[in-house]
C-alpha cells in the first residue's frame, strides 16, 4: 500500500507539473507585473512559455522592476526606452539611465537597444505635425551598463550622451557585429583605440537631425578605429517642412587606408569634392548608395566620381537626386572577361559546319540514283526478300530489261515510284533518299547555322567587354 501511494503521489506531482507548464506564460506574468509603469511594444515568448523577446517604455519603473525584468534568463531581445514625453520645464524629470547595471544577467542577450525620449514642444498644437517645432533632450548611461554581455552582436543607442567609460565597456564586447548611434553626442570620448579589439565588428550606423542638433561633427576617428568595418551608413533627417526640407549639411567624412568598407550608405548629405576623395579612396568599396543627397561638384570632380563606376563589381544608386544627378545608376557584376571571352570563341560553330560536310557526302551518294542499275543490283537483296513468292510466278519479268518492268510492277512499288521520279527530277533526291531524313536536318542545320545561338551571344559578349 505504501509503494501504491508513493506511485500516485509522484503521477499527481509531475501531473500538476505539466499542466503548469503548459500554462506558462511569463509575458502575461510580467504585464500584470509591471502594470501601467511601462507600455510594452514586443513581448514574445518561446515554445516553452518563456520570454525571449520584449520590448518596453519606462514611464516610472523602479530598482525592482529591473530587477524583475533581467530575472528572465531567457531573454535574448531587449528594447529599453526611457520616455519622459513632453516636458515643459528643464529640471523635474530624468536624466540618466539607471539599473541597467545588472543585464549581464540576462546571459543569452544577442540584441541590445536603450533610447531616450523626452521633448520640449516649440510651436503650438497646430504645428505638431512639425518635426522642427520639437527640441528633443539625450541622456547618460551608468557606468558597467555594458560590462560582461559576452553575446551581445547588435548594440543599438538612441539619444545617448555616451561617456569615455561606455566606449571602454562596449570595446570589450568580442562578439559585437553591428553598432548603430542615432542622434547621440560623442564630446566626452577622448579615445577610441581599443575599439579595434572588435574584431567582428562589420557594421556601423550613424543617424542625426539636420534641425536643431550639430550633425558637423561626425566620429569618424571612432569609425576608422573598426578596422573590420564592411558597411558605414550615415543618415541626416531633412526631410522636413519649408525651408528645412532643402537643408544638407556636409560631413567631416574621412577614411583611414586601411579600412575594408565595401558597402557605403549616405542620405540627406551635401556632396563636396573633399567627400568625393575621400570615398575614392575606398579601395574595397562594392556598392554605393546616395539617397536624397545634394551635389555641389564641377564637372571635373563629376568625372572622379564617374571613375568609380567603373570599378567591378561595383553598385551606385541614386534616390531622389535626379535634379544634380553626375550619374545613372551602375550595377557592374560580371568581372572575369575570361568567360565572356570562353563564351565567344566559336568553336560550337566549326563543330556544326563539319556536320555540313557530312550532309555534302550524303548528296554525292544520292548522286548514285541516277545510276538505277547500280542501285538495284545493291538493293535486289532487299527486294528479293519479300518478292520471293511473287517472282516466281513472272520469272520472265527478270529476263527483260529490269529497268523498264520494275518501273511498272515491283513489289514495292512505293520505293521504286519515288525512285522513278528521281530519274526524271534529280533535284527531289533529297527527300526521296532513305538518308532524306539526314538532309532534312542537314537544312535544319543550315538554318541554326544561319541563327546560331553563338552569334547573338558573341555579340552581346562583345558589348559586354567594351562596356567594362
Amino acid at each position: 500500500m505504501k509503494f501504491i501511494s508513493k506511485v500516485l503521489g509522484l503521477f499527481f506531482l509531475s501531473s500538476s507539473l505539466l499542466v503548469n507548464a503548459e500554462n506558462l506564460n511569463e509575458c502575461d506574468e510580467l504585464k500584470e507585473y509591471l502594470g501601467k509603469k511601462v507600455e510594452f511594444t514586443e513581448c514574445k515568448n518561446d515554445n516553452e512559455g518563456r520570454i525571449n523577446s520584449i520590448g518596453i517604455y519606462d514611464f516610472g519603473m523602479n530598482e525592482e522592476d529591473f530587477k524583475k525584468i533581467q530575472s528572465y534568463e531567457t531573454i535574448t531581445d531587449f528594447s529599453y526606452i526611457l520616455s519622459n514625453g513632453e516636458i515643459n520645464n528643464k529640471s523635474g524629470y530624468p536624466t540618466s539611465i539607471k539599473y541597467l547595471t545588472d543585464l549581464k544577467n540576462l546571459k543569452n542577450l544577442e540584441i541590445l537597444y536603450i533610447g531616450y525620449y523626452t521633448y520640449k514642444m516649440n510651436c503650438s498644437p497646430d504645428y505638431s505635425s512639425y518635426p522642427e517645432c520639437y527640441t528633443y533632450f539625450t541622456a547618460t548611461i551608468d557606468k558597467d551598463t555594458f560590462k560582461d554581455l559576452k553575446n551581445l552582436k547588435e548594440l543599438s543607442l538612441y539619444r545617448i550622451d555616451l561617456s569615455q567609460e561606455n566606449i571602454n565597456e562596449i570595446s570589450t564586447l568580442d562578439n559585437l557585429k553591428s553598432l548603430s548611434v542615432e542622434s547621440s553626442v560623442f564630446d566626452k570620448i577622448n579615445d577610441t583605440k581599443d575599439l579595434n579589439n572588435l574584431s567582428n565588428m562589420n557594421s556601423f550606423s550613424y543617424r542625426a537631425s539636420v534641425v536643431g542638433e550639430s550633425t558637423t561633427y561626425l566620429p569618424m576617428e571612432l569609425i576608422n578605429n573598426f578596422t573590420s568595418l564592411k558597411e558605414l551608413n550615415i543618415h541626416l533627417y531633412s526631410n522636413f517642412h519649408g525651408a528645412a526640407s532643402f537643408l544638407h549639411d556636409e560631413i567631416n567624412f574621412t577614411a583611414s587606408d586601411n579600412n575594408n568598407i565595401e558597402i557605403l550608405d549616405l542620405y540627406g548629405i551635401k556632396i563636396t569634392e573633399s567627400t568625393v576623395d575621400e570615398i575614392l579612396k575606398l579601395n574595397n568599396l562594392k556598392e554605393l548608395k546616395l539617397d536624397t543627397c545634394r551635389f555641389d561638384l564641377n564637372d571635373e570632380v563629376f568625372n572622379k566620381l564617374e571613375k568609380l563606376g567603373n570599378r567591378c563589381p561595383m553598385k551606385i544608386s541614386y534616390i531622389y537626386c535626379e535634379d544634380q544627378d553626375p550619374l545613372v545608376d551602375v550595377d557592374n557584376k560580371n568581372c572575369e572577361p575570361t568567360t565572356s571571352t570562353k563564351t565567344s570563341t566559336p568553336t560550337t560553330t566549326t563543330k556544326k559546319s563539319s556536320t555540313t560536310k557530312t550532309t555534302t557526302t550524303t548528296t554525292k551518294k544520292s548522286s548514285t540514283i541516277k545510276k538505277p542499275t547500280t542501285t538495284t543490283t545493291k538493293k535486289s537483296s532487299t527486294t528479293k526478300k519479300p518478292t520471293t513468292t511473287k517472282t516466281t510466278k513472272k520469272s520472265s519479268t527478270t529476263k527483260k530489261s529490269s529497268t523498264t518492268k520494275t518501273t511498272k510492277k515491283p513489289t514495292t512499288t512505293k520505293t521504286t515510284k519515288k525512285s522513278s521520279t528521281t530519274t526524271k527530277k534529280p533535284t527531289t533526291t533529297k527527300k526521296t533518299t532513305k538518308k532524306s531524313s539526314t538532309t532534312k536536318k542537314s537544312s535544319t542545320t543550315k538554318k541554326t547555322t544561319k541563327k546560331s545561338s553563338t552569334t547573338k551571344t558573341t555579340k552581346k559578349k562583345y558589348k559586354e567587354i567594351h562596356y567594362h
